[in-house]
């Protein structure tokens, strides 16, 4: 989880070249908008609706993977506390051990990251950085306990060593 811009995808796809099932929220979001993934989205698409809409596919789809016995990264902010909450509930339910894994970057990184995106799934820029900055809820005391902040603003390979350090302290990995 974490602000656009923290890293949080280049994160995922490391972990995935790791061994991880990656389910990511915005490209969830085009298929379900039936829109190619580098199309730029309609502003529509991101209410409150879809974004539940949106999460609760992505819900389905980790319980299907975890299911099936692999490991998944879920590749969405997060921002809110009923976003994260079903998937921590879900690990719990399917008896599986849960990492939360909070991307951070400094705020020029961020903005210097979402000025030149292009051609990616993600819609998000500054504004929508800015937006989900001013809406984020902190973790629950529940979920802190299994919260670890990765600092997403360096190198891709240091940030996936950090993340895969917590996941094996943790005996995730």
């Amino acid at each position: 989880m974490g602000l656009p811009g923290t890293g949080k995808s280049t994160l995922a796809r490391a972990l995935a070249g790791e061994g991880f099932s990656w389910v990511r929220s915005d490209a969830v979001r085009k298929q379900l908008a039936n829109l190619p993934s580098e199309a730029p989205a309609d502003p529509s698409v991101y209410t409150p609706a879809w974004n539940e809409r949106t999460y609760a596919v992505c819900r389905e789809l980790t319980e299907a993977r975890l299911s099936e016995g692999e490991r998944v990264v879920v590749d969405a902010n997060f921002k809110q506390d009923s976003q994260r909450a079903p998937f921590v509930e879900l690990a719990a339910d399917l008896g599986v051990p849960a990492q939360i894994l909070v991307c951070t970057a400094d705020d020029p990184t961020i903005r210097e990251r979402l000025s030149r995106r292009t051609g990616d799934v993600s819609d998000a820029d500054v504004s929508v950085y800015l937006q989900a900055r001013a809406a984020w809820q902190p973790l629950r005391p529940e979920h802190a306990a299994i919260a670890a902040e990765i600092d997403g603003g360096g190198p891709p390979e240091e940030v996936l060593q950090r993340a895969l350090q917590v996941l094996r302290a943790a005996g995730l990995w």
